[in-house]
């Protein structure tokens, strides 16, 4: 008499054979895998950026060449801007600060470049917000930091934190 296949029953048997060392072992590989990947996307964001910078010198270079027009102002103010764009990509954010004409993208990356300098123990003291979630009737502690983007420091990704009331902000 054949038995009817049982999913659960099969789980059990393929997870009894699977040993407690091996799970930790595969556990390690997986975590050590996603920050390979991670760093490896880190790594080509920062590579690409690099090959993009020269390609905008070798046209800002050669626009300087041509004689002055509208047209020569605008192409050179968007290839700036590009470059400052490149060096952020790069984790160069004072690089970016310096070389930007627009204002209020200096600030961001002016921002960005104190969050890198700025310790990671240097954290603000706000406490946590309690929010209640009225449906499940429960409260629920939110930190009071949020993760606002992704940046560069020493070629490795870091998140841009910023506080909600407060203000401060830091990257680690």
């Amino acid at each position: 008499m054949v038995e009817e296949f049982n999913i659960n029953k099969a789980l059990k048997a393929i997870s009894a054979r699977v040993t407690d060392t091996q799970r930790e072992e595969q556990n390690k590989l997986n975590i050590a895998g996603r920050t390979r990947l991670k760093q490896n996307a880190i790594q080509n964001q920062i590579a690409r950026a690099a090959a993009q910078e020269l390609a905008v010198r070798d046209s800002i270079r050669m626009l300087e060449s041509e004689p002055d027009s509208e047209i020569k102002t605008l192409r050179l103010r968007n290839l700036i801007e590009r470059l400052a764009e490149l060096y952020s990509q790069q984790g160069l954010y004072e690089d970016a600060a310096a070389t930007t004409l627009d204002d209020a993208r200096r600030e961001v990356y002016q921002r960005s470049a104190d969050a890198i300098a700025k310790p990671d123990n240097e954290v603000c003291n706000c406490p946590p917000e309690i929010v209640t979630d009225r449906a499940k009737q429960r409260h629920i502690r939110v930190d009071s930091t949020q993760k606002v983007e992704t940046l560069v420091r020493n070629g490795k990704p870091v998140s841009l934190r910023v506080c909600r009331t407060c203000g401060d902000v830091n990257a680690y």
